[in-house]
């Protein structure tokens, strides 16, 4: 039965891709996501242009000096996939963030942000063709039960300064931590004289990025944003540990790593008093060291990777009748090239459909924001599974006069 232990670890090390959340949260360090507060993911964007006086731009220091008050913003998403053998749903904490003004051209901000998700848990049967040790193949039945959970994400802490009344630079610094757990069981149910294994593995996961942006007002018109946002990786360390229940840990350390590169540019423009557009465009460019972590086999790599959105928001009255009129409607699409990528250079790709509204209370010195969306990705091969998402997500930012760093008109 030793004979066939390598086998069957085969199996069990190999990557799957499917009957997962997300079939990129079941590979690697998990699904990468930016940075967005629900405000910005209503329009399809990530709001590296997009002014904010009651909460600042995640992703965008150079515009944490724009709120007027001191606020806290707490964020959460729930989720839907479906594929092609099922569906499952998750809901999540999304980070949060606090922000005050130290000046009326000066703001600070800290908090934490997820950068990426893991998440999933599914069972599968079928059969497998095997060469044993005699040169024969063998036919086995099996069952193979795999799940994960965790993720990694980013404590960050950095400021905003406007330096003249149209340019604003911003830059904080991000320290990465997460922790990703998997558990793979492989259970020969035909023949029995197979071995069946399984493995436990945890990832720690720990490093730092830099983030450096800046912003320009009124470039064309009265009003208008344009934003730039780039994150640069510092240092990255992953120590994994395998446990083969063999009464030994495996463990494994790599320290001469990078998290991607990450570029953004945005741009917002106020159609009317009332109607607000936005366009955006990001970019990743992965290291190659890190690719080699990520997949244990060949198949598959990491690329280059675009994003891309457009929205539009209809703000509310600051003098309303009704409460109605208080109300901001958001819609806005995105297009997603993701990071995996084949041996060949096939990328998948995904369009989401968004929406959402703010709804401010207290005065307007509150708010609380809803965006929902619906989505589906695809890729060109049959390696990657299409899959449809829609999911909706729920921030909420209190504001209080502490640190009141002057008031500004919106």
């Amino acid at each position: 039965m030793i004979k066939k232990y390598i086998i069957i670890l085969g199996f069990l090390l190999l990557p799957t891709l499917g009957f997962s959340q997300s079939i990129y949260s079941s590979i690697g360090l998990g699904e990468m996501t930016l940075p967005s507060t629900t405000r910005a993911a209503g329009m399809g964007i990530q709001g590296v242009a997009l002014e904010d006086f009651n909460e600042i731009s995640l992703i965008n220091p150079a515009l944490w000096y724009l709120p007027r008050l001191t606020g806290l913003t707490l964020e959460f998403q729930s989720s839907n996939y479906n594929f092609s053998s099922g569906h499952n749903n998750y809901s999540e904490f999304d980070g949060f963030n606090f922000h005050f003004p130290v000046a009326g051209r000066l703001g600070v901000a800290l908090g934490f942000s997820p950068y990426t998700y893991v998440g999933y848990n599914f069972e599968r049967e079928g059969n497998q063709s095997v060469l044993s040790s005699t040169s024969f193949a063998d036919t086995v039945r099996y069952s193979s039960t795999q799940s994960g959970s965790g993720g990694v994400g980013a404590g960050f802490a950095g400021v905003g300064w406007l330096i003249t009344d149209k340019l604003s630079i911003g830059a904080s610094i991000s320290v990465l931590i997460g922790q990703i757990d998997v558990n793979q069981r492989f259970q020969v149910t035909e023949p029995d004289d197979y071995i069946s294994r399984s493995i436990t593995s945890v990832s720690n996961v720990y490093g730092s990025n830099v983030v450096l942006g800046a912003s320009y007002r009124s470039l064309f018109r009265e009003n208008d944003n344009l934003g730039f946002r780039a994150e640069i990786p510092l240092s990255l360390l992953i120590r994994r540990e395998d446990d083969y229940l063999t009464g030994a840990v495996d463990t494994t350390e790599i320290s001469d790593l990078l998290w991607p590169y990450q570029f953004s540019a945005g741009y917002t423009l106020n159609v009317t008093s009332r109607w607000r557009t936005a366009i955006e465009a990001s970019y990743w460019l992965p290291e190659d060291d890190l690719t080699g972590y990520v997949f244990d086999s060949k198949q598959f790599d990491l690329a280059s990777a675009v994003r891309l959105g457009l929205g539009m928001e209809y703000r509310f009255s600051l003098d309303p009748d009704a409460w109605w009129d208080r109300l901001s409607w958001r819609t806005g699409i995105r297009y997603n090239q993701f990071l995996e990528s084949t041996a060949a250079g096939e990328q998948p790709t995904g369009i989401e459909w968004v929406g959402g509204v703010g709804v401010p209370f207290n005065q307007g010195m509150n708010r609380l924001d809803v965006s929902f969306f619906v989505g589906q990705r695809s890729g060109p091969t049959d390696a990657f599974i299409d899959e449809t998402r829609a999911g909706v997500q729920i921030g909420i930012t209190v504001s209080e006069p502490w640190f009141r760093g002057g008031i500004r008109n919106n």
